[in-house]
């Protein structure tokens, strides 16, 4: 019986994706957005905190940025991530009955970016953020981490996260798992697992 619910941030209670930002802000730095792609293992790394959003940008695109691209490029992160209140308030409604969580990679820079859309999650009993864990998604051990800090077994747990491959670490682990597309089809799965939505 599940009593214990991760869900990711970004993608899932915040809409928009890293990849979409990076498009974006390619656009302001006239260049080749497919780089990203290529260099994703420096984003990696930013999220598992050990290198800046900065440095990381200089890095993928192989380019110094001033500070006023910086502010620049800021004020495009904020236009790109979005709040969704109706997953957020569904959460809400669940934790009535299950414990829940955050688990999500992150890089430093943006959890202060998020500050902004923290209001109503006071339902959320502990965040586990990847900048601050030094290790991410789908990696084996963040999922350990997470279970043996929360005492649940996995069969307890279900995590819903907009990406495949992280739930597919999840499940490997032995945690229930979503692969997050809009309200609707989340509470069909949650049903399916017998949780109660309603």
């Amino acid at each position: 019986m599940i009593n214990t619910i991760i869900f990711d941030a970004g993608g899932v209670f915040v809409k928009g994706t890293s990849k979409e930002f990076f498009i974006k802000i390619s656009k302001i730095l006239k260049v080749d957005s497919s780089v990203f792609i290529k260099r994703k293992y420096i984003w990696d790394n930013a999220q598992k905190g050990e290198i800046s959003l900065q440095d990381a940008i200089e890095e993928i695109f192989d380019i110094p940025i001033s500070e006023e691209k910086m502010v620049e490029i800021i004020n495009v992160w904020k236009r790109n991530f979005k709040l969704d209140i109706a997953i957020r308030d569904f959460a809400k409604k669940l934790s009535k009955d299950y414990r829940i969580f955050i688990l999500s990679n992150i890089d430093t820079e943006s959890v202060e970016l998020f500050k902004d859309h923290r209001e109503g999650f006071d339902f959320v009993e502990e965040e586990f953020l990847s900048c601050k864990l030094g290790m991410k998604k789908p990696d084996r051990e963040i999922y350990e981490y997470v279970l043996n800090k929360i005492n649940v077994k996995p069969e307890k747990c279900v995590f819903i996260d907009d990406k495949p491959e992280n739930i597919e670490g999840a499940e490997k682990v032995g945690i229930h798992g979503i692969v997050f597309k809009n309200k609707e089809q989340l509470k069909r799965e949650l049903r399916k697992l017998g949780v109660k939505v309603d």
